[in-house]
């Protein structure tokens, strides 16, 4: 790290979302260059348009781990009985993950990934779970929700991914479901706010993609100089 510093207004450091450049500019003084560079997922779109109409309640999308937020999903299941849950992961490795031994009728578990299944999915659902707890700089999944769906639940946590989105494109949950369990049933229940939701989340996602194909442009223009 030191020896980075003292080169370091001769670099141009990538970072993948504002909270990584302000990390950046903290470790190596405010007057480095440095660019945000997202991940174009404009291909997705084609999946979204051929999908089918119809699918379950809620689908979530990530793997069965803690952090990634499979508790919460296993949480949100029992406590709305008359939904339908999706979880792309085998039943075992959902209740170890969720630490249960029985989990609720109304939660499907398959094991699938996005071209095996999910990307379906996620498409043909009515809300896309991505309630990751973990502070990645970029969340992959979140993205391509928004594009195949657009119809985002995440959990309102300030060192996410998702905070850096604007605040009205995402359904945004506190930790403790319990608060927020009514307001869900609602959106899957109202079809005019979930299309206003996808409406907010796509127009974002197509300005983030112009952006990051610009950007990387910028950066091959750079490297050929």
């Amino acid at each position: 790290l030191q020896q980075f510093k003292t080169v370091a207004k001769n670099i141009t450091f990538l970072a993948q979302n504002s909270l990584q450049a302000d990390l950046l500019k903290q470790h190596f003084g405010e007057n480095i260059d440095t660019k945000v560079v997202g991940i174009d997922v404009s291909d997705v779109h084609e999946i979204r348009r051929e999908a089918m109409s119809t699918g379950y309640d809620f689908v979530y999308h990530g793997s069965a781990v803690h952090a990634k937020g499979i508790g919460l999903v296993v949480r949100m299941a029992e406590l709305l009985p008359d939904r339908s849950f999706l979880v792309p992961a085998d039943f075992e490795d959902v209740k170890q993950a969720a630490q249960l031994e029985t989990l609720p009728e109304n939660l499907t578990c398959t094991a699938m990934n996005w071209p095996t299944g999910l990307s379906e999915a996620c498409a043909t659902c009515k809300v896309v779970l991505c309630p990751s707890l973990w502070s990645a700089p970029i969340e992959i999944s979140l993205l391509k929700s928004i594009a195949i769906n657009g119809c985002v639940a995440v959990i309102n946590f300030s060192q996410n991914y998702s905070a850096e989105l604007p605040e009205d494109c995402l359904i945004r949950l506190s930790p403790s479901i319990e608060t927020d369990i009514h307001r869900l049933d609602d959106i899957v229940a109202n079809d005019d706010l979930r299309k206003t939701l996808q409406t907010r989340s796509r127009k974002w996602l197509e300005q983030h993609n112009e952006q990051a194909e610009q950007q990387v442009s910028e950066i091959f223009d750079l490297l050929l100089e």
